[in-house]
């Protein structure tokens, strides 16, 4: 965001790509590269995990011609109940309702869909439960994606079951909400 307000101060950070110049875009670009390098100078790749950038895809993807995306999708509602259970330092105001955690979670999904119809084969899509039991297998082809080769310096992800399924031990706590999460799961979950 830093790039993007030295380039357009009045953007606040944030803009649509549809309003940038080729020059812009190629400029925003060249910053958050420089500013990546003067992080981490040995570093060929940069990942950002921030779920808040979803927002941004349209403008990372034309600043940046060479990003690839990961979307990890998880379970709707062992996401909410994580998110829920989340204490947050600063914003994510939704976080401290279920009802709004779960809205936020199926308009976070339809637009990870939406930038996935548009950025083809520069996201790829990847089911938490899935990624959890079949890492070995997953991350390979993760890498290839991202145009990595298998690294040993790579600090692989800490990844465990027990959160998979752990909404049902709270299941009265999403009672209230079932057609709420019966149209999440229709929506994004029902093959066309």
């Amino acid at each position: 965001r830093d790039a993007v307000r030295e380039v357009n101060p009045e953007s606040g950070g944030r803009d649509w790509p549809g309003g940038w110049t080729t020059e812009q875009l190629a400029t925003i670009g060249s910053l958050y590269r420089q500013g990546m390098a003067e992080r981490s100078s040995e570093s060929t790749h940069y990942f950002n995990t921030s779920p808040g950038l979803y927002k941004d895809a349209g403008l990372i993807a034309s600043a940046l011609p060479e990003a690839r995306f990961v979307y990890c999708r998880r379970d709707a509602r062992d996401n909410c109940l994580f998110v829920y259970n989340t204490q947050y330092r600063a914003a994510n105001f939704h976080a401290y309702n279920l009802k709004q955690t779960a809205e936020y979670y199926l308009h976070y999904n339809l637009m990870m869909e939406f930038w996935q119809a548009r950025l083809g084969d520069r996201m790829v899509r990847v089911e938490y439960e899935d990624f959890v039991y079949r890492s070995e297998d997953l991350l390979p082809e993760l890498l290839e994606h991202c145009g990595i080769g298998e690294t040993s310096r790579m600090a692989t992800p800490l990844l465990h079951s027990r959160e998979i399924g752990h909404w049902e031990n709270y299941a009265s706590l999403f009672a209230p909400l079932e057609g709420v999460f019966s149209d999440i799961e229709r929506r994004l979950f029902t093959p066309a």
